[in-house]
């Protein structure tokens, strides 16, 4: 199956292009950073491991000077280990907040879609779609982590299976 922006444009007779996104200024006390972003909206994207993925690699970042801010809700759990946490805010906002970190990390989520507009490199999560329809259409720079599905993906909101939460070592095979 095609990515599913090249199903839309060709169903709604319209070109791809790149989204042009008017960012506003937001104040950030880091220079270099990373983003993360938790999705609380769909069931089936959510995964309980932050925390222990932010510990193994805060080892890695913090010796680079980099620092960690947590996007996106303030129903999100609160993740251990970030810097900052700049929830609930106007997308032009979190949009200019993704626009200077030097990585996302998230699920396919229109965060992430942002991401690969401007070619930031990125770590996805897919739980509930194949990463080859939903990844970052414009980025080159992206590494995609899949879920352990059985036969498929649920495509639903809800998993029956709960495999957005059961990363096993396969899934952990980084696709760049």
């Amino acid at each position: 199956m095609s990515h599913l922006i090249e199903e839309y444009a060709k169903n709604l007779g319209v070109k791809i292009a790149k989204p042009m996104v008017a960012k506003q200024f937001w104040p950030i006390v880091f220079d270099k950073y990373i983003t993360i972003c938790l999705d609380v909206n769909v069931p089936a994207k959510q995964y309980k491991y932050y925390d222990t993925v932010l510990d193994m690699i805060g080892k890695f970042v913090r010796p680079l000077g980099l620092s960690i801010i947590q996007i996106g809700s303030s129903k999100s759990p609160v993740l251990n280990g970030v810097d900052a946490r700049y929830y609930d805010m106007d997308f032009k906002n979190t949009a200019y907040i993704i626009s200077k970190a030097q990585l996302h990390i998230g699920v396919d989520d229109v965060f992430s879609h942002y991401a690969s507009s401007i070619d930031l490199p990125q770590v996805t999560l897919f739980s509930n779609v194949y990463p080859s329809i939903s990844c970052g259409y414009w980025s080159k720079r992206q590494t995609k982590i899949e879920s352990p599905w059985k036969l498929k993906p649920c495509f639903n909101l809800v998993d029956s299976n709960d495999t957005s939460i059961k990363l096993n070592q396969r899934s952990l095979l980084l696709q760049s």
